[in-house]
């Protein structure tokens, strides 16, 4: 059960995060990255989950296999990879915020009540100033919102 409350509260503050400040990090707004962010907090979430000897296995595999991909490309491939593909850093950053945060919020009540009010503010001051906002990313502060408060 705790696996999915995790999933719950945890991925839609990532999609929050990568709506609010992926333009600022020139993270392309299409569905590589909101893949990238559902596949790296789904790691995540699985990695907290598990036992400390799978952590670590898991953990080594994928940095082995990221490390040696990357020593046996040709330099030319590394560098179309980082520059096409260096938004993945940012996103995977703003994926491991949103767990961060989504943990703090499960075990305190008053970073659940300072993430609530933070986001009804910005929406609030959204209205007011005529900022444009999407209604995915409205859906997504309201439904946090909403789970705070249950």
């Amino acid at each position: 059960m705790i696996f999915l409350y995790d999933i719950i509260s945890i991925i839609p503050l990532s999609f929050i995060l990568l709506m609010l400040f992926g333009g600022n990090l020139n993270i392309p707004q299409n569905i590589t990255g909101y893949i990238i962010s559902v596949i790296f907090s789904l790691w995540i979430i699985i990695l907290k989950n598990t036992g400390k000897k799978s952590r670590l296995i898991n953990i080594g595999v994928v940095t082995v296999f990221i490390i040696g991909t990357t020593l046996v490309s040709k330099p030319e491939q590394r560098e179309f990879l980082i520059t096409e593909y260096g938004f993945a850093f940012y996103v995977i950053l703003l994926s491991v915020i949103g767990f961060i945060i989504g943990i703090l919020s499960q075990k305190t009540l008053w970073i659940k009540r300072i993430i609530s009010l933070s986001l009804f503010a910005y929406s609030v001051s959204a209205m007011i100033l005529k900022w444009e906002i999407t209604k995915i990313l409205f859906a997504f502060i309201c439904f946090v919102i909403l789970i705070h408060i249950a």
